[in-house]
């Protein structure tokens, strides 16, 4: 794999209804986002020309389980009814919006298949990155404990438009799924990629 081939990350989170788009150059780190559905997206990289220089760098939620999704909520809702601090109209409640996550996160693991399809398909070397990899910036610390700052937090997401521009000095509009895709490789190098393609395909040898 010659290193003067690659001058671009493409940074994917997907959506059916919007995906986040931003492509990345390392050397210089000019960063360009979009957003819009599968077609829209595709359109779009295409109009930029860029796909013969790059990786792809996709979050793929088909790499966490359905039990790593939901396992967290679960425990604590159940927590707080064995604690009295809840009804029982409340861990219902809860259900229902952990059924509407998990209709969400299909939609999202159908969405990134689409991509991963294409990538493949045009010969475009892709990496996926399981969410469970990343870190949430809305995230509150736990008792006792500082935030981390954003720029020390991988890959982070749910970051608000004034905590990424002044991460990266991104200038333009920007939306959460923009942003999403953009920290999947920020600060990455095309190196950083390279070594992680190789990894991804040693563990689908194993």
């Amino acid at each position: 794999m010659r290193s003067d081939r690659y001058r671009y990350l493409v940074g994917l989170d997907c959506s059916i209804k919007q995906s986040g788009v931003a492509v990345y150059e390392p050397d210089t780190n000019k960063l360009e986002l979009q957003s819009g559905t599968f077609t829209e997206v595709v359109k779009w990289l295409n109009e930029k020309g860029v796909l013969k220089q790059a990786i792809a760098v996709i979050e793929d939620p088909n790499l966490n389980s359905p039990l790593f999704i939901a396992r967290r909520s679960i425990y604590s809702v159940l927590k707080r009814r064995q604690a009295g601090r809840c009804s029982e109209a409340d861990v219902m409640t809860e259900m229902n919006i952990l059924l509407k996550r998990a209709q969400h996160v299909g939609k999202a693991q159908a969405a990134a298949e689409l991509f991963v399809q294409f990538f493949s398909g045009a010969g475009i070397p892709y990496l996926r990155i399981a969410p469970s990899d990343r870190m949430r910036a809305d995230k509150p610390p736990r008792a006792g404990k500082h935030p981390m700052p954003v720029g020390m937090l991988v890959m982070p997401t749910k970051t608000t438009a004034y905590q990424f521009k002044t991460l990266t000095g991104y200038k333009g509009r920007s939306n959460e799924h923009a942003r999403d895709a953009a920290m999947l490789v920020w600060g990455k190098s095309i190196e950083w990629a390279k070594s992680n393609l190789i990894i991804q395909r040693e563990k689908q040898l194993i």
